[in-house]
């Protein structure tokens, strides 16, 4: 992480982000709970956080 403070601030930029999509990858292929007819149309209770 040191080496990283010295690139010039653009790179720093790339490369954090190529990191967080990285990191994101193994959660891409997972059902939502958006309603989009995939994954049974569960909703979540915005006051419990129960899916529904």
């Amino acid at each position: 992480m040191d080496d990283l403070m010295t690139y010039p601030n653009s790179t720093r930029h790339r490369i954090m982000l190529d990191d967080l999509k990285r990191s994101l990858d193994p959660f891409g292929e997972l059902p939502t709970t958006d309603d989009d007819g995939n994954d049974g149309g569960e909703t979540v209770d915005p006051d419990t956080g129960e899916i529904e």
